[in-house]
């Protein structure tokens, strides 16, 4: 069975942290891996405590009266120095499994978060 050996943090940032693994692969070699997360320290990654938390969405939503368009946003992405076309996503606030709405009604988290940032991308 692969193993995670050790987790190095590389980076303190506010939104996405860089981490280098060293792990072993499940024939004993030892080698190095790379990842992100939105999580502020090695100990709180998924991967050191077992848990399985979203902490982003992709929404793929269809609309038109035959719900045969795809909604698609227009941003800037400065990485490309450039505009381009994109799925909707956004993040989950960290420790929000689920949401109250304002009617009463429980709602998951992950689903309010995708439903808010299209709302909030496409002008809805």
């Amino acid at each position: 069975m692969a193993e995670v050996d050790r987790v190095s943090q590389v980076t303190n940032n506010r939104f996405l942290n860089y981490y280098e693994l060293n792990t072993t692969d499940r024939i004993g070699n030892h080698k190095k891996y790379y990842m992100c997360s939105r999580r502020e320290s090695a100990e709180k990654l998924d991967l050191m405590t077992g848990a399985d938390r979203p902490d982003g969405v992709v929404m793929f939503a269809l609309y038109g009266e035959g719900r045969d368009r795809v909604v698609l946003v227009h941003q800037y992405r400065y990485p490309l120095g450039a505009y381009i076309y994109e799925l909707p996503a956004g993040l989950v606030e960290d420790g929000r499994d689920v949401l109250l709405r304002a009617d009463g009604h429980q709602v998951d988290a992950v689903a309010d978060a995708a439903a808010l940032d299209v709302a909030d991308q496409v002008g809805g």
